[in-house]
């Protein structure tokens, strides 16, 4: 089987990219080749290339071949415990149909073949990090590092953007303009309290019904403990539901005007794996043609069941023991493989664009709120305390998390007693943990501050 970019890294694409996401910062990642380093030329990868128009500095599909298309921009290389300011090559060569590429000026001096290099977006500068050859956590944990000067000369710090507190919420919901209990405003909150006043839809991460349902989640986390409504796992959901004035019911649209609430005690919150959607194979271009093919090639009999079934997770970093392997193809297409070690068959495939657009009409707006809890069954107790706003899915992310093994796909499989396949969903989950890795600028909240 071909091997990736990434899977030629020398480090933990997934455990890297936990660590940038949880300091706010969003990225993208290349692994330079030994030939590439000589000739001084990298392939701009499909997620790279997503990634960098997301962050707004540059869109290939219209840049014009040969060397007077070739963009310029201004970026700061992070190596080895040295600063280096240079400049980063944006092109399409006039050569093999202009397939896009990127180079690092100075790079082959600071970088070996399989460094994992992290670009980040300051404004219109990139910030382009060896964490193969640097303590890049240290340099993200210190404020006062190379790494976050160069960061604020061009845009505030995520802690300035992303800790909106609640009660600046309320505030902004009540159009205050101040207040003798809360400390002196954030930058976020001054700016759209200044676009409020303009009569336009706030300017930044929050629409304006996730304020208003902001405010909402901190009158109810004001209130403390509060006595479970229903006993039970879902307890905690309801309960927030019903505080918030939101009526239970089967409908599979969100829950607070566009918005989906999704709530869970703190700690077991974090535990386990969550599905985020669950999509069949595109059978038009798979070869094999349904549920019933699958489970005839690569299911197995359950003697305790007494039929042939599939239950089983599969990643793209490694075979499960069935020989079941996911397969990433850029970013235009997913594929369930079967290899044995010397061929490669594969069964299922998806279009990126397909689950993409899945992703993004499922989690368009989400708060997952969480709560500390005390007593047991029908005397369990509630205090939400915090609460992670998401909005806009990564297109650059959902290849890389699947080709990193973050995001996996279960079979569900089981056979009928007419002889029928019968599956309850093709699943593709994630750990609860790894939940914001999916989404563009996910924004944390205390309620109870």
């Amino acid at each position: 089987m071909d091997g990736s970019v990434l899977s030629l890294s020398n480090r933990d694409v997934a455990a890297t990219l936990r660590v940038f996401a949880g300091h706010g910062i969003d990225c993208a990642f290349l692994v330079p080749t030994a030939t590439g380093l000589e000739k001084s030329i990298m392939d701009a990868t499909d997620g790279v290339r997503a990634w960098l128009r997301e962050q707004g500095i540059h869109d290939y599909s219209g840049q014009q071949q040969g060397p007077d298309g070739k963009v310029l921009v201004g970026t700061v290389l992070f190596s080895r415990g040295e600063v280096i300011e240079t400049s980063t090559s944006l092109y399409r060569p006039n050569t093999k149909q202009g397939d896009p590429r990127v180079w690092f000026a100075s790079l082959a001096k600071f970088a070996g073949p399989g460094d994992l290099l992290a670009i980040c977006a300051a404004g219109k500068k990139l910030l382009v990090v060896n964490t193969s050859q640097s303590e890049f956590p240290l340099l993200l944990d210190d404020r006062a590092s190379p790494f976050w000067r160069a960061w604020s000369a061009e845009r505030p710090t995520p802690e300035a953007v992303a800790r909106l507190s609640a009660a600046e919420a309320t505030a902004l919901l009540l159009d205050s303009t101040s207040s003798t209990n809360r400390a002196a405003p954030s930058p976020f909150f001054a700016a759209i309290k200044n676009v409020r006043a303009a009569g336009a839809a706030p300017a930044g991460p929050l629409s304006r019904e996730a304020l208003e349902l902001l405010a909402m989640l901190k009158s109810v986390a004001a209130r403390g403990f509060v006595p479970t409504m229903r006993p039970g796992d879902t307890g905690v959901g309801y309960t927030l539901e019903s505080l918030l004035g939101i009526k239970c019911n089967s409908s599979k649209a969100p829950d607070y005007k566009g918005i989906e609430i999704k709530a869970g005690r703190k700690g077991s919150h974090e535990k386990g794996r969550t599905t985020i959607l669950s999509q069949v194979p595109d059978w038009s271009i798979s070869r094999l043609k349904g549920s019933t093919a699958i489970l005839r090639e690569r299911g197995r009999f359950n003697e305790k069941k007494g039929r042939n079934q599939l239950f089983h997770e599969m990643c793209a970093s490694t075979c499960n023991s069935y020989g079941l392997v996911l397969e990433v193809q850029g970013s235009d297409f997913l594929h369930q493989s079967w290899t044995d070690g010397t061929q490669v068959v594969r069964d299922a495939t998806w279009k990126f664009e397909k689950l993409f657009s899945r992703l993004a009409e499922k989690h368009g707006q989400t708060f997952w709120v969480k709560a500390d809890t005390r007593g047991t069954g029908a005397t369990e107790q509630f205090h939400y305390v915090t609460a992670r706003y998401t909005s806009g899915v990564s297109e650059a992310r959902l290849p890389m998390l699947l080709e990193a093994g973050v995001i996996t796909l279960d079979y569900t499989i089981k056979e009928t007693k007419t002889g029928a396949a019968k599956d309850q969903g093709y699943l593709f989950k994630i750990k609860q943990s790894d939940l914001p890795l999916l989404f563009k600028s996910p924004l944390d909240f205390e309620l109870a501050a």
